[in-house]
């Protein structure tokens, strides 16, 4: 069987996120998407190439914040780079183009992917709704 990424997409808040990364142990060599990317930078510069290959990835949504929209594009090949051939990697609300990279890399059986949501509730009382709407409605009216 041939190895395959596993990635966790996990779409919510950083607390459901942390939440739903697994215990890691002190002997577990997890890396972040930013600390690999500096790694394969300064490698590039130097010129020697980087052996350097992560098995455990984490990129947190705040990560993109510094990556211009065109190199978005880039992310899925990118974190390719940056992993072995079986890494488990969990990402954070990813960009839309990554996200529907994976998918189609899932699509294609070249990954398993994994996709967990957090689940918002907000709690609403139809009458209050209601009311408010028609508050707001008789506010209007009586106002024009």
């Amino acid at each position: 069987m041939e190895d395959k990424r596993k990635y966790h997409i996990i779409v919510g808040s950083k607390t459901f996120f942390d939440s739903k990364l697994p215990s890691f142990s002190e002997d577990d060599e997890v890396d972040t998407f930013l600390e690999l990317v500096k790694l394969s930078d300064t490698a590039k510069q130097n010129r020697p190439i980087s052996d350097q290959y992560a098995s455990i990835l984490i990129v947190k949504n705040d990560n993109y914040h510094g990556i211009v929209e065109a190199a978005h594009d880039r992310l899925g090949p990118l974190i390719e780079d940056l992993t072995t051939d079986e890494a488990e990697i969990y990402i954070h609300n990813p960009p839309r183009v990554l996200k529907a990279y994976l998918e189609d890399q899932y699509k294609r059986d070249l990954i398993e992917l994994e996709i967990l949501c957090e689940e918002y509730e907000i709690k609403r009382d139809p009458d209050l709704f209601s009311l408010n709407h028609i508050c707001l409605f008789d506010y209007l009216f009586i106002s024009s």
